[in-house]
């Protein structure tokens, strides 16, 4: 789902981040247009991990955005995955049927 969107265009359909305690040269990061997005619903959490649904102001495209966390000894791994959705998958995590 190609976008031109000033806001959200950079972002592809998944993106993905990850930072290893101790690595950092290995750190990688969703792209900064993230911030730019707004909160429209929190999907929950289960633990460590954090469930939300996003959406871009300018052209409305919705967006899952999920973290995880763990500790390992010597230090933690964190993730984060941000997935563009479709006009389905959007209504169903609205409804709570796609969690």
């Amino acid at each position: 789902m190609a976008t031109t969107c000033a806001v959200c265009g950079e972002l592809g359909d998944r993106e993905y981040g990850a930072q290893k305690g101790g690595w950092p040269e290995e750190s990688t990061f969703i792209p900064g247009a993230i911030d730019r997005l707004i909160e429209v619903q929190d999907l929950g959490s289960d633990g460590s991990r954090l469930h939300k649904l996003l959406r871009c102001p300018s052209c409305g495209d919705h967006f899952r955005y999920d973290t995880d966390y763990e500790f390992i000894v010597p230090g933690t791994e964190d993730s984060q995955v941000l997935s563009r959705l479709d006009e389905q998958q959007t209504a169903a995590l609205q409804a709570g049927d796609g969690g």
